[in-house]
């Protein structure tokens, strides 16, 4: 047992504490406390600017005194007046707190203890460093409160906020940085330039999807993005996504997550290998695979084995399963791209069957992954039946927005928007689009119906059925031309008086 021995302590109930006390304190220095804030009477208001942006509040610093002496430098210069002993002395007194912080004489010293003010930068690491150790061990203690304090009940969510709140304590304090106008101006002017000298050769300003339509369309797959592809059952939306993850992941190296919510990873892993391969699915299955499939997913097999891919196929997975399984791929793993497969798969609890608030939860939980963890997310949804019935009477319909299941959520969260369908042909023709429906080669149209950035319009893919892949319909209506419309650039090279 820890020896035990009595001390003075009058603001404890207790008088006996372990001879080790002073290690068990949180972690703290209050020599750099200190010299925080004896730069900031030797700088002044500026010296206090950099310790605000630095260390924020004064909850930065561990002894009370501290705090005080911080929060009047900081009421000084928000009265406009500078921070020196005289002034600061007068505004401790007003407020009754000199005696608190230990009187004039330690005021005074602080000063003294520091060779230069511009040493702050320096006190301020150590001080900003101890001060997030301190949240951690607080957001620990919190989440073991939480969990002894657990009644019966999910456990997911508890997991969620016991994980935010410790990745949020070791984020550290929030900077945000005024940038002037002319440094905006300047940057976006980089840009137009970089745009116009490589303006043939087929610059990104996203992630490029490595399909050529949907790229000169939307720019590729921006940072903080949602897009959602919708698709009725069996049109090939989870073919597209694997698809879209090997051009990333195989063909740029770009890690990638994947949250298959109704297959399972080995059936994931399958469809990766057929497609990198270009391979018939149905031979394979069957063990009548040719021997140039079988040369073919050998070294599928090879590039697929080394590929940044990381699937979680957890069936059921709620929002604040998305939210921790993200988090933790791109902490681990470093994730540029996320895709979902597929939302009205997500389990709402609360939701009770309504599909408004499924929908709802579901896509405010991919909202979040692409906002907060600053990545690309690609999520999958069903349409409604009424897409199905209506294009059953008008061959020529054109989906909506609106024919996603759930869509009032879904319209105003996305930032992309495309439906997957295939073009009905004439009626008459009924046994050719029956044939059509079931061909191995299809023709297929993602209708991009919002894009929060740019245009919309009509990408036309061919879908390889059999090898589960898609690629480019490299003629006719959806090319390049139709896609983008080209506009000649002035004739002088390079860009010069800006």
């Amino acid at each position: 047992m820890m020896p035990l021995t009595k001390v003075r302590r009058a603001s404890s109930a207790s008088e006996y504490l372990p001879e080790n006390y002073a290690a068990d304190l949180p972690p703290h220095d209050l020599e750099a406390e200190s010299g925080v804030l004896g730069c900031i009477i030797l700088g002044g208001a500026e010296k206090l600017d950099e310790a605000l942006e630095l260390l924020g509040g004064a909850s930065a610093f561990y002894d009370l005194r501290h705090q005080i002496i911080y929060s009047a430098c900081a009421a000084l210069v928000n009265g406009s007046k500078p921070v020196d002993l005289v002034l600061l002395h007068a505004a401790l007194s007003a407020s009754g707190e000199l005696e608190s912080v230990g009187g004039l004489p330690y005021v005074a010293a602080l000063p003294d203890r520091v060779p230069s003010a511009a040493n702050l930068i320096h006190y301020a690491a150590v001080v900003r460093d101890l001060h997030r150790k301190r949240e951690m061990l607080d957001a620990l203690a919190d989440a073991a409160r939480r969990v002894r304090n657990h009644a019966e009940g999910e456990v997911e969510p508890l997991l969620d906020s016991v994980e935010a709140g410790i990745i949020a304590a070791n984020a550290g304090p929030a900077s945000a940085e005024v940038v002037p106008m002319n440094q905006l101006v300047l940057g976006c002017i980089s840009t137009i330039e970089l745009a116009f000298l490589h303006r043939n050769q087929g610059l990104m300003t996203g992630l490029p999807t490595k399909f050529r339509y949907f790229d000169n369309m939307t720019g590729g797959l921006h940072k903080k993005e949602l897009n959602i592809i919708g698709a009725r059952p069996s049109t090939g939306k989870t073919s597209l996504l694997c698809t879209l993850l090997l051009n990333v992941a195989v063909t740029q190296g770009r890690p990638c997550g994947f949250l298959s919510l109704e297959m399972s990873r080995e059936e994931i892993t399958l469809r990766l290998l057929c497609a990198q391969a270009r391979a018939n699915m149905k031979q394979v299955h069957s063990g009548f695979i040719t021997k140039h499939d079988q040369s073919a997913m050998v070294q599928a097999a090879a590039q697929l084995s080394v590929a940044p891919i990381y699937i979680d196929d957890r069936s059921g997975i709620t929002p604040a399963q998305i939210r921790t399984s993200a988090r933790r791929m791109v902490a681990r793993h470093k994730i540029e791209l996320l895709g979902i497969d597929h939302l009205h798969e997500v389990h709402v609890p609360e939701a009770r069957g309504d599909e408004k608030i499924q929908a709802t939860e579901a896509t405010t939980a991919a909202k979040w992954c692409a906002k907060e963890l600053n990545i690309a997310v690609v999520a999958l949804a069903q349409l409604s039946r009424s897409f199905e019935n209506e294009s059953a009477k008008s061959r020529t319909r054109i989906p909506r927005m609106t024919d996603l299941r759930g869509s009032g959520s879904m319209e105003q969260k996305a930032d992309v928007i495309g439906i997957l369908y295939r073009e009905r042909l004439p009626k008459g023709e009924e046994q050719a689009d029956q044939d059509a429906a079931h061909a191995e080669v299809q023709a297929v149209n993602l209708e991009v119906c919002k894009q929060r950035n740019g245009p919309t319009g009509t990408c036309q893919f061919t879908f390889l059925r059999t090898q589960m892949r898609y690629q480019d319909a490299h003629a006719g209506p959806g090319s390049q031309a139709s896609a983008v419309p080209v506009i000649e650039p002035p004739k002088r090279e390079p860009m010069e008086g800006w």
